[in-house]
């Protein structure tokens, strides 16, 4: 059995924390990034259906 003292359960805080936090930094830069890219194609998108709609 491992015994932990305050001090090394403290760092495995930190670690832990640090690790949520990285993790949920980037799943928030992939979620951006999807909705901008989504935002980009819908833009793109109605560009395009307003040109063809031009055309006909």
């Amino acid at each position: 059995m491992l015994i932990l003292n305050r001090r090394s359960i403290g760092g495995w805080e930190a670690l832990a924390l640090n690790f949520m936090y990285a993790f949920y930094l980037k799943s928030l830069y992939q979620a951006l990034d999807l909705v901008c890219v989504h935002m980009f194609c819908l833009s793109l998108l109605s560009v395009i259906m307003d040109n063809c709609h031009h055309c006909i």
